[in-house]
């Protein structure tokens, strides 16, 4: 992975730029940050056992500023909701409706952007550390990597997923997409400082 501290933004605004704005190095940085509430990122700490396929697809950023006082954490499934050791939640093998949130395209044929903090909610399956959307009506896409997964569970929000791409053999948008549950990777996350 060829990503580095000093390029990347953390935006903690509800917009955000199109490519199209943002693709000039040489005025990216200080254009987005007249604009936006923005942290630049001190350090990365990706998971040790990572690979292409999306297994363990999570990293933990450190700042070098405070978050905003505006901003509010989330929070993962606790403890008495995971099964570690069969590497599974409470709800395996279920389907429940998760919020989906995230800056990417809104149209996959034209490749239409936004610049608006966008919600969907969809059906998704419990397998293992994923939680496996179906996208036939509505879901992530392109632009979308990273943002989270929600579920709204006995009066309580949790974030249940990371996402991290295409599930099988989809190849498009409407059809399944993969988010990482960190929950799971709790060990990982606070070796890392979460």
């Amino acid at each position: 992975m060829d990503v580095t501290a000093e390029n990347i933004l953390v935006n903690f605004s509800m917009k955000t730029v199109t490519y199209e704005q943002q693709k000039d190095p040489n005025t990216r940085v200080s254009d987005l940050e007249k604009v936006f509430t923005i942290r630049r990122v001190q350090k990365i700490a990706i998971h040790p056992s990572y690979d292409e396929s999306g297994n363990h697809d999570l990293a933990v950023l450190t700042l070098t500023s405070p978050v905003p006082t505006t901003a509010v954490p989330v929070t993962l499934l606790p403890d008495e909701l995971l099964n570690p050791v069969r590497n599974e939640t409470k709800f395996e093998g279920q389907t429940q409706p998760v919020i989906l949130m995230g800056f990417g395209i809104i149209n996959e044929d034209s490749h239409e952007e936004t610049n608006v903090l966008r919600e969907t909610t969809v059906p998704a399956s419990f397998e293992k550390n994923l939680v496996v959307t179906d996208q036939s009506k509505s879901g992530g896409c392109f632009g979308d990597s990273g943002g989270p997964a929600f579920l709204n569970y006995q009066g309580k929000t949790y974030q249940v997923g990371v996402t991290h791409g295409p599930h099988g053999s989809s190849s498009t948008c409407h059809e399944q997409g993969e988010w990482v549950n960190p929950a799971l990777d709790r060990t990982f996350l606070k070796s890392a400082g979460y």
